[in-house]
């Protein structure tokens, strides 16, 4: 026997026998292991496959409500000589960094920028969040709307802006009926015939409705054909044609 075999058997000699079955122990462990991971794996692609399936079902759906609220949010501020957009916010994984982006601009040599609290004023803020709600309205269907006391926190410059916006989304009859509760109004606002101003009056020394001197019915009905003629006429002086005419 050569001294190489020699030295093969004494190592194999010294071997620990509880080493041994520890070894056969865990190769059946890993072996066990790995049929799990298999099984994970086909689990995991069955999971994603039908999570696929459902967003590839409501994704679209929603992809083309922010787009036509953007639309209607973006015409809201180019009426305003302003640029706005609504953006959705995407994430591949975690469906809860999903989100709605609102981006504006209100002078013309600014970056748009994200709707947050360290960039833009209080009245710019009030002004975007009351164009986005109103951006939803041909999205959602109600009888009516009310707005309470949209000019908090705004200038006149943005308050008079908001008014002209909601006045204007007021004329659309396939939309809901606005009711805005104000404490106060800016003066010289532009009324359409489809509005009413209703003044409550209360407090501890207003009279009796019976002993109060109200507006007879026809001098009611003069005040309004007034204002439905000075609307008529304002919007045949901003009309496309005359003020073609008048250049």
């Amino acid at each position: 026997m050569s001294r190489i075999t020699e030295a093969r058997l004494d190592i194999v000699a010294e071997v620990d026998e509880d080493a041994i079955e520890e070894h056969k122990r865990l190769g059946k462990e890993i072996e066990k292991m790995k049929k799990s991971q298999a099984k994970f794996d086909e689990d995991y692609t069955e999971l994603c496959e039908n999570i696929n399936a459902q967003k590839a079902s409501w994704a679209p759906k929603i992809k083309a409500f922010v787009e036509q609220i953007s639309k209607d949010f973006g015409a809201s501020f180019e009426r305003l000589k302003c640029t706005g957009e609504v953006k959705l916010r995407e994430h591949e994984d975690d469906f809860k960094l999903w989100g709605i982006e609102i981006w504006v601009r209100f002078r013309g040599a600014q970056k748009m920028h994200l709707l947050e609290g360290t960039v833009q004023s209080g009245g710019e803020k009030s002004v975007s969040t009351m164009l986005y709600l109103m951006s939803l309205q041909s999205l959602t269907k109600c009888p009516f709307r009310v707005v309470d006391e949209i000019n908090q926190g705004m200038d006149a410059k943005n308050e008079r802006m908001i008014y002209g916006q909601v006045f204007h989304a007021s004329e659309n009859t396939e939309t809901s009926q606005y009711f805005i509760i104000s404490p106060k109004l800016l003066p010289n606002l532009e009324y359409r015939p489809t509005m009413r101003v209703l003044c409550v009056i209360n407090g501890p020394y207003v009279q009796d409705a019976d002993k109060m001197q109200m507006p007879s019915t026809h001098k009611r009905a003069k005040l309004e054909q007034m204002i439905h003629l000075k609307a008529k006429a304002a919007n045949r002086l901003t009309t496309p044609r005359n003020r073609a005419g008048d250049a």
